[in-house]
């Protein structure tokens, strides 16, 4: 560099000689300057890519042809790793070295075929001129990590405990985003490591990270946030109003909490003055939602800061997101120092961002930083260009200091993204770091481009910024970009300045004459994980060095293991293969997706495209015919139909199976097939009966085909393409109860039938290798009661049988004699939703539904009970609700009562919610009810209005709940009285949510059984109750069992119950934490077991088995086999670990029971406590035998009783002595009818 200096130095020296010397002999003009020697490289940079895996950059000159890079392992850089000659056109280039190494480079230009000496070698070094080190390591699995929580000067992380070495982390670096240089290191202590979870501390403010979890030199995990934005001094918003009355008020600085706060019809938000909005946001990424728009008043001044807030322009029912008060006549210049939008999601905005609307607007800095800017005018039709200034040439009315549009990524929509034409005055543009896709959809005279300056900026940086997917009617530079001043395009203006732009998937037409290259270069294949579906997370290694696009991006992209886990289709659903959320690309191994299962491998992949699913291969089958590989499939639990549409773009001829199976996949029957018809644009309908309970239904290929529609009906009703039904009967045709004979189903063989289907008992059982037959077995029908029994008979196509699909059923009937008496009943009964929904017409308030009964919504229209009067619904033995729920609204119903019924979900997420205008009760009660697969709450009440008295669980059993939402969800509205009682609950995400404005005087929660509840270890924890008006708050006697998460969250909002008589077992260790610690929630006789006190918990049987739990009578009282044994004051042990739980629990009369002996206390931490009375259980004339160490007597003792046992001393070694006493109280000692030795 001081070579060229010099050369510089002296042309300049040269040309001022002759400028002064003679006007008439002047200098040609010099494009080049002639060099002897290659120019040194400058900008060197490392980075470890994949543990060993190390590429190295520098910025690359024309006069370079090659480079030779040398590699050191020592920092003294004597001893030689390597030493490699590269072509310019491999730079960066990439290598790998040893893991768990050190290395230095230098590298050194070179171009012998122009004839030129090799450049002086460069160093990779510091700002102070240190050698830099690079350090290589061990690649060890991923292990997810993810940021839990964040503040102003803090960022919480937890990782993955899935895999066995998930403890060998020691640390945690975190740097700037940007930057090579370490911010910090936080060492992790023991309990950070067991939990897998860390928190790092001391950061800055609206700053983003790069946090990195390292095993010595081994990177782990990887997250980019930033920490929030600090808010001292400002104020709280929580409601629309607070929000707009904040807004009002000159110089607001607002902390905008949770929520969506969405605009009155018809009005603005108006900007008066100075203005800071900075949204709650979590480490999710979640920020407070704005849905409006902003106008700023013609006095307003100071700055307009956004930060961490979304702002939704509602699918374009408004314009732009901010802009000068539209019809606002101003005339004054408004003068602002800064309009800002920083780590902001701005969206759906039908016109763009900003606009004047031609009213003078003069701004010293428009700043877009680090903001998620998609759908603005998200067709190219809505007008108004993106940044829109216009003023007019014969009237400039703006001036902009500055603009700033760094780090952002930009997707879908908008005519021209940058649109300046005739302001007073227009700074420096600094156009850097985004990550672009698929914008600028107009084409026409005036607005075209992502450029579309009038006016000359003093300078324009354009550089690091990668474009994807433009379109045709895209252009980098407007075509009108030519001003007054001697600007005539980009091409020619010496104040722009670019590089490092990176492109992919772009338009030939993207580059023209106005910018026809602007330091571009074009990537050979995409360089993300999955741009059409919104990841642009940086495949390309090369293009993360070269910090490329937003910074976001460049964290290292490690895919989660996929979740394979089917959901059940419940109703009607439909796949759009068009939508890139779900549907992307090629598809090379087994995923879920929008409810379906894709079987694609390596060698079997499916590539969605054209929105269609195209199949490469036929399918890969097993000897029964059920696919493994190449194939779609999803689970179903009743009849319905398959629609599916072929295509045939290779014209192979090849078809769509479609069949049916059992959901282990050890067997397939087949129901239909479908082939690519040119002349009709309908689906073929393919129905399928007899689902009787959950099953595969497959759809997979016979060769290469294409798939365009797929969708799942509830619809049975037949096709003409159906197979004629079969005609069974059955012999013989009636067997006396009790009878153990068989029964034999036979029917005549049905023409192009390749296998039968036979429905009994709502089981179906295939039957193949042409049977015409089947039987029901003699221990079968000897159990059968008496009364007459359908069986359905399908006959089903062949796999290649692309013109039939499945028979209608043929039914034969048989009977069990007698008929049984079966009673009677008065009152309102019904047997089905019709009959049902009759009732509730005519008033009916008390309605039981019958014996055995299944209210089915699946077919219903509407899915939702709203009671117009109070309601008792009881059911008989039995008696099922399926896929449908109740809402409560207004003062209609008073009380409502629901008792002895399953509730089976069937697709609905809630069970009990409220209209949005709220409902008035005096009662809400569940009373012996079971719910089964429900997706977010029990109850949900979400509504200011709700005025319940009482609202009581009794007896309730919660199975398969999801984690939506808390499964008893209370966040606004009045319940004076709220209990859980004598239930057991499964599942869920919080148990309890209770949130600060919900007014609730009791909370009882008592004498329940909780297994694995928090299921989805949400941070807000098991307990989450805010609410401020509980005047009690009582938890007692529950049974808690292998619960995972938080018992409550260690927040200051969060209520403390008073615990009492509350027993654990299998307690994850975060789930006593901060005031919700150990002491606490064992308060009054609260023990935390060692031994699993249920029989098997895991498949839903908590029937108690520890003794101690039972005499304390914790958790549902239904599984305890001695809940109504009467109080007592003895309690009896089967083990070493239940009699220290009994100790600590504070029981004093411990018996130790016969079949637990021998007991070996020898190590037990506790035995002698005040009035203690040790007896053991006499059976069969023998003493249960118990190992003690020496007795040591002290302290208030009161009495001691040991009686019916025989005791075994710990030797010489453990004591000499049975007792032994010291400043002891005692009042009595009595040891009867025992034996002592040893």
């Amino acid at each position: 560099m001081k070579h060229l200096n010099k050369i510089l130095l002296f042309a300049l020296t040269v040309v001022t000689f002759g400028l002064f010397s003679s006007c008439s002999n002047l200098f040609e003009e010099e494009k080049y300057i002639v060099l002897s020697r290659c120019l040194e490289p400058m900008n060197l940079s490392a980075r470890v890519v994949n543990g060993n895996q190390v590429t190295f950059n520098w910025d690359v000159t024309k006069d370079a042809a090659n480079y030779n890079l040398v590699i050191y392992t020592d920092a003294a850089m004597e001893t030689e790793y390597a030493n490699k000659t590269i072509a310019a056109s491999e730079v960066p280039y990439t290598l790998s070295l040893e893991a768990d190494a050190s290395y230095w480079f230098k590298v050194q230009a070179s171009n012998a075929e122009k004839g030129l000496k090799d450049s002086k070698w460069a160093f990779y070094q510091d700002k102070e001129g240190a050698y830099r080190e690079i350090k290589t390591y061990a690649v060890k699995d991923q292990l997810f990590m993810k940021a839990t929580a964040k503040t102003s000067s803090s960022i919480s992380v937890a990782w993955s405990t899935e895999v066995a070495d998930y403890k060998e982390v020691d640390r945690l670096e975190y740097r700037l985003v940007g930057s090579e240089e370490i911010a910090g290191t936080h060492i992790l202590n023991t309990e950070e490591i067991d939990a897998a979870a860390a928190t790092i501390t001391g950061l800055e403010p609206s700053t983003q990270y790069v946090v990195t979890l390292y095993f010595k030199s081994a990177s782990r995990g990887e997250v980019t946030l930033f920490t929030s934005a600090s808010t001292e001094g400002f104020t709280a918003i929580a409601s629309l109003a607070a929000f707009n009355a904040a807004i009002a008020t000159p110089d607001a600085k607002i902390l905008l909490k949770p929520g969506t706060y969405t605009l009155e019809d018809g009005k603005t938000f108006e900007i008066p003055g100075p203005l800071t909005i900075v949204g709650e946001e979590n480490a999710e990424g979640v920020k407070p939602v704005i849905q409006g728009e902003f106008h700023i008043l013609g006095t307003a001044t100071g700055s307009i800061k956004f930060e961490g807030v979304a702002l939704d322009g509602v699918k374009g029912k408004y314009g732009f997101a901010i802009q000068l008060k539209n019809g606002g006549g101003i005339t004054n210049d408004v003068v602002l120092d800064e309009i800002s939008f920083k780590n902001c999601e701005i969206f759906g905005f039908s016109k763009g961002l900003i606009y004047e609307w031609g009213q003078p607007l003069n701004v010293g800095k428009l700043n877009w930083e680090s903001c998620y800017i998609h759908d603005i005018n998200s067709d190219g039709t809505g007008g108004g260009d993106v940044i829109d200034f216009r003023g007019a040439a014969d009237k400039p009315l703006s001036t902009i200091g500055a603009i700033n549009i760094v780090d952002n990524t930009i997707v879908q929509g908008g005519r021209t993204f940058l649109r300046i034409d005739f302001p007073k005055s227009l700074g420096a543009i600094k156009f850097e770091n985004n990550t672009l896709y698929n914008l600028c959809l107009s084409d026409n005279t005036n607005n075209v481009g992502l450029i579309g300056l009038q006016t000359a900026p003093t300078e324009m940086s354009f550089k690091h910024n990668l474009i994807l997917a433009m379109g045709e009617k895209a252009k980098l530079g407007a075509e009108n970009t030519v001003a007054s001043g001697g600007f005539d395009g980009y091409k020619y203006w010496h104040g722009f300045t670019s590089g490092n732009n990176h492109c992919f998937g772009n338009a030939e037409t993207f580059f023209n004459s106005v910018f026809t290259n602007a330091g571009f270069s074009t990537v050979a294949a995409d360089p993300c994980y999955n741009a059409a579906a919104g990841d642009f997370n940086l495949t390309d290694n090369a293009l993360v060095a070269a910090k490329v696009g937003a910074s976001k991006w460049w964290t290292a992209f490690t895919k989660e293991p996929e979740d394979l886990t089917l959901g059940l289709i419940s109703g009607n659903h439909t796949w759009n293969f068009g939508n890139p959320k779900f549907f992307s690309g090629t598809m090379k191994e087994n995923m879920v997706r929008d409810l379906l299962f894709i079987g694609a491998t390596g060698d079997n992949p499916i590539v969605s495209e054209n929105n269609m699913l195209n199949f490469t291969a036929p399918a890969v089958c097993s000897r029964k015919g059920v696919p493994s590989a190449g194939y779609l499939a999803f689970k179903v639990d009743k009849s319905g139909s398959v629609l599916v549409k072929a295509e045939d773009p290779t014209g192979a001829a090849n078809h769509i199976t479609v069949g049916v199976g059992s959901l282990d996949g050890s067997s397939i029957a087949v129901k239909g097939g479908a082939m690519a018809m040119a002349y009709s644009n309908s689906p073929t309908k393919i129905v399928i009966r007899g689902i009787t309970e959950e099953s595969m239904v497959y759809v997979y290929p016979s060769g290469v085909v294409s798939l365009s529609q797929l969708a799942w009906s509830n619809d049975v009703s037949y096709v003409n393409t159906a197979l004629p039904a079969p005609a069974p009967k059955a012999s013989p045709a009636s067997v006396t109860a009790g009878e153990a004979s068989n029964i034999t189903i036979s029917w005549d063989p049905v023409e192009n039938a390749a296998s039968y289907t036979v429905v009994f008992n709502k089981k179906a059982n295939n039957v193949e290798d042409g049977a015409t037959s089947y039987v029901i077995g003699a221990t079968t029908v000897g159990m059968l009661d008496p009364g007459s029994y359908s069986v359905e008979v399908y006959a089903n196509p062949g796999e290649d049988d692309i013109y039939n699909t499945e028979s209608e059923a043929g039914i034969a009937s048989f009977a069990i004699l007698p008929k049984a008496d079966g009673g009677g009943e008065t009152g309102t009964v019904v047997k089905n939703l019709e009959q049902l929904n009759a009732a509730l017409s005519a008033g009916k308030t008390d309605i039981t539904i019958d014996e055995g009964a299944n209210i089915d919504f699946s077919a219903a229209e509407s899915k939702t009970i709203t009671p117009l009067a109070s309601l008792h619904l009881t059911g008989r033995k039995g008696a099922t609700i399926t896929g449908g729920n109740f809402k409560f609204t207004g003062a209609d119903c008073a009380d409502f009562s629901l008792e002895n019924v399953k509730v089976v979900a069937g697709g609905q997420a809630i069970l009990l919610e409220f209209d949005a205008a709220g409902a008035t009760m005096n009662s809400l009660k569940l009373n012996n009810v079971v719910l089964d697969g429900f997706s977010k709450s029990v109850i949900y009440g979400n509504a200011e209005t709700n005025s319940i008295d009482e609202v009581s669980f009794k007896g309730l059993t919660v199975l398969n709940q999801g984690t939506g939402q808390g499964m008893f969800d209370l966040r606004k509205g009045s319940y004076s009285s709220l209990v859980i009682t004598e239930s057991t609950l499964t599942g869920g995400r919080d148990l309890i949510r209770m949130d600060a404005g919900v007014a609730n005087g009791v909370f009882e929660l008592s004498k329940n059984t909780l297994y694995a509840v928090n299921a989805g270890n949400h941070s807000n924890g098991v307990l989450y109750v805010r609410s401020a008006s509980n005047q009690v708050y009582n938890v007692s006697d529950n049974l808690f069992l292998n619960i995972t998460a938080l018992l409550g969250k260690n927040d200051a909002a969060v209520r403390f119950p008073t615990f009492t008589n509350n027993f654990y077992y299998g307690m994850g260790e975060n789930v006593f934490t901060g005031k919700f610690d150990e002491a606490s929630a064992t308060a009054a006789g609260g023990v935390v077991l060692t031994t699993d006190p249920v029989k098997d918990a895991a498949n839903n049987d908590f029937t108690l088995t520890s003794g101690l739990a039972m005499s304390n009578k914790v958790g549902d009282p239904r599984w305890n086999p001695a809940y109504d044994a009467g109080a007592s004051s003895s309690f009896v042990v089967k083990s070493k670990d239940e009699f220290d739980a009994a100790i600590s629990a504070g029981k004093t009369e411990i018996i130790f029971a016969a079949e637990g002996s021998p007991y070996d206390l020898s190590a037990s931490p506790t035995i002698v406590v005040a009035g203690l009375r040790l007896s053991g259980e006499i059976k069969e004339g023998k003493r249960p035998t118990v190992t003690l160490p020496e007795l040591s007597l002290s302290g208030d003792l009161g009495s001691l009783i040991i009686e019916d046992l025989d005791i075994i001393g710990p030797g010489a070694d453990g004591g000499t002595n049975f007792l032994s006493t010291g400043g002891v109280a005692i009042s009595k000692i009595i040891v009867q009818n025992c034996s002592l030795q040893g």
